[in-house]
């Protein structure tokens, strides 16, 4: 709060000897340097420095024995397809009425990559059976069953939907396996579990469609548009359907689908309504959205059925009217994923229903294109830029030749049934998501300590989440901050519950002011939570023998936080006594965390979390992505750790303390970027005229493309359609993804509806950085003044202020008249005849 102050800290470890002692300050006060964190021993002076974990080179890889150990497909968070790699873990264990298979084959699906582009939020795949995980399918080879499964046995040949099948090994209940035929290969299985079955859940089950229905639909070139033309060409429906390449409704003329439209544009509709003479379908079997949406809706007759496929409308609440629903229509939103967990019944019987029309041989595998494992990013690319007709698949075979991460980092914590787990502050925020992330790793017995345990607030997502997970919960209504009543506490739980083997401490409380202003009583009640608690856990429990001792930091005690010095004094204190815990041989983590966004007292306060980000210069974690780094912390070799994520730029202009040498890495990985910061592609877009700042927009725009379409800048046509230069809806996504990270400026995804050029979309972004309205741009006068500057300068001319306002007020009059365009070479061209 006072960064003039300069403060140092120095320690001096020997106070018996006064005068070794005085030599060691005055030597440091006589010193020149900037180090702000100073410690003195018999060995020498030494200075603190902040690391980030070394990244791992192949040296550090080694080969796989699958006997003992599994091997998953993870991503890097905010990461991108680019940052896809494998990791080991232990081989999952099998319940009772489950079965252990290894992958083969796995069928790769959108999903998947909009996952890896991080364009799906964990609250889109979490309600369902497979969850936040990569892949939904695969076929392979028994290796276990449970002691309940009777009609599966180790050596068959399986396919199924389940979660989490870029892996060597998944479990998954019995149930939903199909036998594969002798007469197919695991890449022809690994096409069928999601796309046959969302297509027979969907047309069969839910629209129930027969001969003589008319079914429109749409990307009917992909897996589930494949599988569902198979399924109505069996019952006899007739088939309208979209794509969006002349390739791939060549394709679907080919199956002899006769009504066949482009996806691309709005004139489906019309064309469906002449082809049905005005009637309209009898089903939407949809994937697209916004406007191509509400035009599907439209195009239903009377009691007609609209199955919805597509997430982004759902969680975006957009608004259709209901209009179309007046005459007996009825919407489906539609999640295969969701149906596994809460209606098994109706999951079995699609399952039964799909079985028998497999083994009639009335469906038949999907088109497919096969990548090997170790070049999963080639297939996620491959989907991404949808090159693709029917299904991807990888072939997991592979995985034999590949190599894996084994550092500690991020192996899997797996925690015991037969314990129980306590967290304090529990019942809501980081507590509850830990509370869940326990659950996820085997715990079965979770103890949530919280003052406000009697509210719990049982209608949150995480609390059913936690409450569907199967763990036995017990409340305790209980302060941690008072050493009795904890004590009691622990002496109830003891008595109810199995042996308490691990400690998550979340508990802490928040009253902010700054130093000149806090009273002792609020800075007494900020430490108690944290501090006193940690103390009265480690008292009370330190003959327990616990597997592990976890108290919750903040990324606060490394940088400081304005405002929050008792909240910093609190964390401080409970990292010390992890150290003093390892010290004696008893377990200990400290993890200062980064503000959390999605959870807790931020997520509950926007306004304050702004102002902190802002302040700290750092991004808002997500607590899953937070959590899931504790897996190798815990088991790992360091006591205290920060997990943030950091705009280093941002955190050397707001926090003077950033400047010193103990975050010299971190200033030098700065130095080291190319790519500038937001705030500083921001005023260079600012700075300058409106032409500049576009070529410059444009340069980063070019760059941008050729890194999601795979090819060099220059070879990205400034002028093209993004539809000629390959751009398609996903790539778009990762395009706009990229602008917002570079300019700070959310850009709309209709922006790339019309397929614009490079240049165009330039402008655009341009205008929105700058905040000038698109018709007026540029056709504003300071800007051609700019420009009939520079000709009158270039030809010699003098002329005085008030002409030259004239010229640049009739440049701005033509531009706009040509329709609103930039001053481009026709621009200058007129105004410098008339200059």
């Amino acid at each position: 709060e006072l960064p003039h102050l300069a403060c140092q800290i120095v320690t001096v470890n020997d106070p018996l000897d006064a005068q070794w002692v005085a030599r060691q300050i005055v030597d440091e006060l006589l010193r020149d340097d900037a180090e702000s964190e100073v410690e003195h021993t018999r060995d020498g002076r030494f200075v603190l420095r902040f690391d980030s974990p070394k990244r791992q080179n192949e040296a550090d890889r080694t080969p796989l024995n699958f006997e003992t150990t599994a091997l998953n497909l993870t991503l890097v968070p905010d990461g991108g397809l680019r940052k896809l790699h494998w990791r080991s873990s232990s081989v999952p264990r099998v319940g009772e009425g489950d079965v252990l298979i290894r992958p083969q084959a796995t069928g790769l699906n959108f999903r998947d990559v909009m996952f890896a582009q991080g364009r799906l939020q964990e609250e889109m795949l979490d309600g369902g059976m497979a969850g936040a995980t990569l892949g939904l399918e695969c076929a392979g080879e028994v290796v276990a069953v449970g002691k309940q499964v009777e009609n599966i046995a180790p050596g068959d040949r399986v396919m199924c939907f389940a979660g989490n099948t870029f892996s060597s090994h998944v479990v998954v209940p019995a149930d939903a396996c199909q036998p594969i035929p002798d007469d197919w290969s695991f890449a022809e299985a690994a096409t069928v579990p999601t796309a046959f079955f969302t297509a027979l859940y969907a047309l069969g089950y839910l629209a129930d469609i027969g001969s003589g229905d008319r079914v429109l639909i749409h990307g009917a070139a992909g897996g589930v548009g494949l599988a569902a033309i198979q399924y109505a060409q069996h019952v006899g429906a007739e088939i309208y359907a979209t794509a969006g390449s002349a390739s791939k409704r060549a394709l679907l003329d080919a199956l002899g689908v006769e009504h066949v439209y482009d996806s691309r544009t709005l004139q489906f509709a019309q064309r469906v309504l002449d082809d049905t003479a005005g009637e309209g379908v009898d089903v939407v079997l949809n994937c697209l959205s916004g406007e191509a949406l509400r035009l599907s809706l439209e195009v239903l007759r009377p009691f007609g059925r609209f199955l919805e496929l597509g997430k982004r409308d759902i969680y975006e609440n957009s608004r259709i009217g209901l209009r179309p629903f007046r005459d007996n229509v009825s919407y489906f939103c539609i999640d295969v994923d969701q149906l596994f967990k809460y209606r098994p019944g109706v999951a079995k019987r699609v399952n039964a229903q799909l079985h028998s029309l497999l083994d009639a041989e009335h469906l038949s595998p999907l088109p497919h294109k096969v990548f090997p494992a170790r070049e999963i990013v080639s297939a996620f690319t491959h989907m991404q830029q949808s090159q693709h007709v029917g299904k991807v698949v990888v072939d997991m075979t592979a995985l034999d030749g590949c190599e894996a991460h084994r550092d500690t980092e991020h192996q899997r914590l797996v925690l015991r049934s037969d314990a129980t787990y306590l967290i304090t502050g529990g019942t809501s925020g980081l507590g509850l998501a830990a509370a869940s992330w326990l659950a996820d790793r085997g715990a079965r017995h979770i103890a949530l300590m919280s003052r406000h345990a009697k509210e719990a607030q049982n209608d949150d997502p995480l609390w059913r989440k936690l409450a569907a997970s199967g763990a036995q919960l017990h409340l305790i209504p209980c302060d941690v901050g008072d050493g009795e009543a904890l004590r009691a506490s622990l002496r109830e739980l003891a008595r109810n519950a199995p042996r308490l083997r691990g400690i998550l401490h979340a508990a802490a409380h928040y009253e902010d002011a700054v130093r000149s202003g806090i009273e002792a009583e609020q800075f007494k009640r900020v430490l108690s939570a944290k501090a006193g608690g940690a103390w009265y856990l480690h008292e009370q429990t330190r003959d327990f023998h616990l597997d592990f001792f976890v108290v919750f930091s903040s990324v606060a005690t490394m940088l400081g936080s304005p405002g929050q010095g008792s909240y910093v004094a609190a964390n401080s204190y409970v990292e010390a006594l992890i150290e003093y815990r390892r010290a004696r041989g008893l377990p200990g983590l400290a993890v200062g965390f980064g503000p959390i966004g999605d959870v807790g007292y931020l997520a509950r306060r926007p306004d304050i979390r702004e102002r902190l980000l802002a302040r700290t210069g750092t991004a808002a974690l997500d607590a899953r992505v937070a959590l899931d780094n504790l897996d190798g912390l815990i088991s790992g070799e360091v006591g205290t750790a920060i997990l943030a994520n950091f705009d280093w730029s941002r955190v050397t202009t707001v926090l003077p303390i950033a400047g010193s040498p103990a975050f010299a890495k971190f200033a030098d990985a700065k130095q080291a970027s190319t790519s500038g910061s937001v705030e500083e592609l921001r005023l260079r877009v600012l700075g300058g005229s409106f032409a500049d700042a576009q070529e410059l927009v444009l340069s980063y725009v070019r760059r941008a493309l050729a890194e999601v379409l795979r090819s060099q800048p220059e070879g990205i046509d400034p002028d093209a359609s993004t539809f000629d230069l390959g751009l398609d809806s996903l790539m778009g996504m990762e395009l706009l993804s990229m602008v917002e990270d570079g300019f700070g400026e959310q850009i709309p995804v209709l922006l790339l509806a019309e397929g614009p050029s490079p240049r165009s979309l330039a402008e655009e972004i341009t205008r929105r950085v700058r905040g000038v309205e698109a018709a007026a741009e540029p056709g504003t006068s300071a800007d051609h003044l700019e420009v009939v500057k520079r000709l009158a300068q270039v030809h010699g001319e003098e002329v005085d202020s008030v002409a030259l306002s004239e010229l640049a007020d009739e440049l701005t009059e033509r531009s706009i008249e040509a329709g609103g365009h930039a001053v481009d070479g026709k621009g200058v061209a007129e105004g410098e005849t008339r200059a």
